[in-house]
C-alpha cells in the first residue's frame, strides 16, 4: 500500500511532458471546426427573397437617361427607399413611386472633368 501511494505521488509530481502525448479534446474539436470547407455557393441565400410577381415587391424597371453601370444597391432599414449607385450618379428611389412610369426619385449627379478621366484611363 505504501508503494501505491508513492507511485501515485510520483505520478502527480511528474511534468506533463512525461505523460503520453494526447492532445486535448477541445483542441481537436477546434481544429476540426477550422478545417471545415466553406459552404457551397448554392447553399447561400439572400436575406430577403420574394418570388417574381409578388404583390409585396412588384418588379418594375428603373432607368435614367445617359446613366449606366448601376452597380451598388442598398435598401433602407424600413424597406421604403432603395439607394442605387451608378456611374457618376446616386439615386434614392421610393419603393412605392419611383418605379412607376414617370415616377419621382431623388438624384445626385456628379462628373469628372476630362483631365481626371484621362488620368484614370
Amino acid at each position: 500500500m505504501l508503494r501505491t501511494a508513492m507511485g501515485l505521488r510520483s505520478w502527480l509530481a511528474a511534468p506533463w511532458g512525461a505523460l503520453p502525448p494526447r492532445p486535448p479534446l477541445l483542441l481537436l474539436l477546434l481544429l476540426l471546426l477550422l478545417l471545415q470547407p466553406p459552404p457551397p455557393t448554392w447553399a447561400l441565400s439572400p436575406r430577403i427573397s420574394l418570388p417574381l410577381g409578388s404583390e409585396e415587391r412588384p418588379f418594375l424597371r428603373f432607368e435614367a437617361e445617359h446613366i449606366s453601370n448601376y452597380t451598388a444597391l442598398l435598401l433602407s432599414r424600413d424597406g421604403r427607399t432603395l439607394y442605387v449607385g451608378a456611374r457618376e450618379a446616386l439615386f434614392a428611389l421610393s419603393s412605392n413611386l419611383s418605379f412607376l412610369p414617370g415616377g419621382e426619385y431623388q438624384e445626385l449627379l456628379w462628373g469628372a472633368d476630362a483631365e481626371k478621366k484621362q488620368q484614370c484611363s
